[in-house]
């Protein structure tokens, strides 16, 4: 990444300035070493003079003798003559520095790159990123020909990036009213899967028939129609140790991508008794942590552990942008309604909103915490983000105006707007479910589990909802109206 390359140059420009000023301590230790030398061996003629300058001071016989010639070591023992203490401060001094810079130079020499683990309720490797590559395509919206494919973290037009102020919770503020009396009364629990690892990715199908759970290398398929003693179906995407993380269905309900540790995503097609892998999507890194497919199933965005989003061509399976500016791991994302423009939630505390066809980025905004979930309310232009912090926050992005909520006591693992936008739901590591009407209140309904809620999803019709758990289990909830 340039970044890299950019932190890679900074380093190499520090290693020359430190060590140019290394020599120049090394020249300046030497001729002052070479000068008390000469102060401190003086030759019979000295001698011989130090009685004319007692007798007559006028009368100095300058020495003639020269040190002799040979290497200075900064351990050998240097008399330091008594009539001169100054020179000697200076010379502790030029060894110190000398010592000091020598210090920095095998410090920078053998400094390692920077090397930062994989976003996880886990303990993973670190891994370097290696060489991404992007490929041209047909798509309409993916096509740009004024603009480069792999886009900068510098906005290229060089529109301010917005800030929006802090929350004051004691100012009186105006929460916007739904419209629609489409706001549930609450949830009950009608299913229990015990999938047999933790539950970190869940969806659902549409029309609403089948629930899929992602654990420890494989997602499972639960037919709810029929008895849920166990998975009708089962894929086997990853190596078994490793996480999925994401699970996304197309528009035609059968095919599943499927992301998590592993430098591809799986193309699945879940038709049929026996799913069968259909492709892969490359991410060139260690890890996907969240996917979004636009309205049409045209176009598919991965959110990826090097602070990238690639962006992919879901007609052709090729990865067609990659958009770059994040700091840290990206974790989530939600995208409008017509695929064109998206936002994501970084590890770097940032939020940020990208353009597809002007291949850019077009607002930021700032907080003090990392971002572990986000949603985007596209009908409204609302955010909904949460936080490592507990705290979940909405966004007016119009208005550039945030309002703060604490339902959870622990991280917001996972957030998700209703399909009618007039409601969210919430999970955290601290097991809680909550339900909130939109945009930031009031709290509808709040259920707890025993063990941390890792992931959650809302079906097509807005009338059950899903949630995975590090208890190794996913329940299914009827949303009640």
């Amino acid at each position: 990444m340039n970044s890299n390359l950019e932190r890679q140059n900074e380093n190499w420009n520090m290693m020359f300035k430190t060590f140019k000023n290394l020599i120049d301590a090394s020249n300046e230790l030497d001729h002052s070493v070479g000068q008390k030398y000469k102060q401190t061996n003086k030759s019979p003629t000295d001698a011989t003079s130090s009685t004319h300058r007692n007798n007559n001071r006028e009368n100095i016989v300058p020495s003639t003798s020269t040190a002799p010639k040979r290497d200075i070591r900064l351990d050998d023992t240097i008399p330091i003559p008594t009539k001169s203490s100054r020179q000697s401060d200076d010379l502790n001094s030029l060894k110190a520095k000398f010592d000091e810079l020598q210090d920095e130079f095998s410090r920078l020499l053998l400094k390692k790159p920077d090397r930062k683990p994989l976003y996880s309720r886990g303990n993973f490797e670190n891994q370097f990123v290696p060489t991404q590559k992007t490929t041209k395509t047909d798509n309409e919206l993916l096509t740009s020909k004024s603009v480069p494919l792999f886009v900068s973290n510098q906005i290229i037009n060089g529109s301010n990036i917005h800030h929006i102020q802090s929350f004051d919770q004691n100012e009186p503020i105006f929460i916007p009213q739904s419209s629609s009396s489409k706001i549930p009364l609450g949830i009950q629990p009608i299913w229990t899967l015990n999938h047999g690892s933790i539950v970190s990715a869940v969806a659902f199908s549409n029309p609403m028939k089948y629930v899929f759970t992602g654990g420890k290398g494989c997602v499972k398929i639960w037919d709810i129609s029929k008895p849920l003693r166990k998975p009708v179906g089962q894929l086997s995407c990853f190596k078994p140790n490793s996480d999925i993380r994401t699970i996304k269905l197309l528009k035609d309900s059968n095919t599943l991508i499927v992301g998590g540790d592993s430098e591809n995503l799986t193309i699945w097609d879940a038709t049929g008794p026996k799913p069968r892998i259909k492709g892969l999507l490359p991410s060139f890194t260690s890890a996907c942590y969240d996917f979004a497919v636009s309205d049409e199933s045209r176009i598919g965005y991965s959110c990826l552990s090097d602070g990238t989003i690639a962006v992919y061509d879901l007609k052709s399976n090729i990865l067609a942008r990659r958009f770059e500016g994040h700091n840290d791991g990206v974790t989530s994302i939600g995208v409008n309604s017509d695929g064109t423009k998206f936002w994501t939630g970084s590890l770097d505390c940032t939020a940020r909103s990208w353009d597809l066809r002007m291949t850019k980025q077009i607002n930021q905004f700032d907080f003090q915490s990392h971002i572990y979930s986000l949603d985007f309310n596209s009908k409204n232009d609302w955010l909904a983000i949460g936080f490592k912090n507990s705290n979940i926050q909405a966004v007016d992005v119009k208005n550039n105006e945030k309002y703060l909520l604490n339902l959870h006591q622990n991280s917001v693992l996972g957030l998700k707007f209703a399909k009618n936008e007039k409601w969210f739901i919430s999970n955290g590591s601290d097991g809680l479910l909550t339900m909130s009407k939109f945009p930031c209140g009031p709290n509808i309904h709040q259920t707890k589990q025993n063990s941390a809620m890792l992931s959650c999803d809302i079906s097509a019709d807005d009338k059950f909802i899903v949630t995975g758990s590090a208890d190794k289990n996913a329940t299914v909830y009827q949303v009640l109206y």
